[in-house]
């Protein structure tokens, strides 16, 4: 009898199927096409592929069938389409309830950003009867988080070029996105830098500099990724290091040469007394990035959340003045 384990659903002694595959194989058989399926999932055609194929394997079956039209699902797809089709359904609904009943629990997910880090300590600080569960990813993370209820709002910032893209996504996914304002974009530089003694930076230099960044993300992670950013050539910058953990880029810019792509939510005097680096401010296209949060249609903010929400919107207020 199929169960539920650790965000696994086990169909037999020989099957065993993340619900990660059968978001993919339900894309793919909508969309007809591995390309569209890895743009509605803001992921690369090849991942989508080794998915599918990974499904495959394990169900030891085809799913699709190709035509001059694209993948066409074949009888067995079928009938393992209404089946994943449930799975997923229910999963939701699961994750939904588990949310629900869990009011003392404020769920949300970021960026990666000391600053966001810091209003949490603020939050927890003036109501220590609430509990907190964050977590920090890309922004494919982050969207997944909030469609499968494990947090309740996602906090993000975009380049304006795939705005568009983004909304037509958490669109299909039943989820919204309410901006909160725009930031500058920046580059955090450590004493080692010789752009430490910097203010600005156009564009054009930054295809001179190393970077640390986030692991790669379609949207903003490593936001480098030029595409989002504006710059012209795909491949004009590159990661020396790439990393998930905040504390390491901050490391590795207050110790190295290297520099961190993102945006200015810092105040005067507040974060940049704690580091050991400063932020240059980038200028040229898009010098601002938009930050919001992401949520499901139609969801009312908790007090927590809404507290949160107005703390993010306080700060980009100080920081403009």
């Amino acid at each position: 009898m199929p169960g539920i384990l650790s965000g696994r659903i086990i169909f037999s002694k020989e099957i065993l199927m993340k619900l990660q595959q059968l978001e993919f194989f339900i894309a793919v058989s909508e969309t007809g096409s591995l390309g569209k399926a890895a743009e509605q999932l803001y992921t690369s055609q090849p991942n989508v592929s080794k998915v599918i194929r990974s499904l495959e394997a394990e169900l030891r079956h085809p799913l699709f069938e190709r035509t001059t039209r694209g993948l066409k699902l074949n009888s067995y797809g079928k009938a393992i389409y209404e089946y994943a089709s449930n799975i997923l359904t229910n999963a939701r609904m699961i994750a939904h309830v588990c949310s629900s009943d869990s009011s003392d629990i404020f769920s949300v997910s970021t960026y990666q950003s000391t600053t966001l880090a810091r209003i949490l300590v603020k939050l927890y600080s003036s109501r220590k009867d609430l509990k907190i569960e964050h977590r920090q990813g890309t922004v494919e993370e982050v969207i997944q988080n909030v469609e499968n209820g494990t947090s309740e709002l996602g906090i993000i910032y975009i380049s304006k070029k795939y705005n568009q893209a983004l909304l037509n996504i958490l669109s299909q996914k039943k989820l919204m996105f309410r901006e909160l304002g725009t930031a500058k974009a920046c580059i955090s530089v450590g004493p080692s830098s010789p752009l430490y003694h910097r203010t600005k930076i156009p564009y054009s230099e930054l295809k001179n500099l190393h970077f640390v960044g986030g692991i790669r993300d379609y949207f903003s992670g490593p936001v480098f990724s030029s595409e989002t950013i504006g710059i012209a050539a795909s491949d004009a910058l590159q990661a020396d290091v790439t990393t998930n953990c905040n504390q390491m880029v901050s490391y590795l810019v207050e110790s190295t040469d290297l520099v961190d792509f993102g945006i200015n939510l810092i105040t005067p005097g507040s974060l940049q007394e704690a580091h050991n680096y400063k932020l240059v401010e980038v200028v040229g296209s898009e010098s601002s990035m938009i930050l919001g949060y992401i949520a499901e249609q139609g969801h009312v903010l908790s007090a927590a959340g809404q507290d949160f929400v107005d703390l993010v919107k306080e700060l980009m207020a100080a920081q403009k003045h």
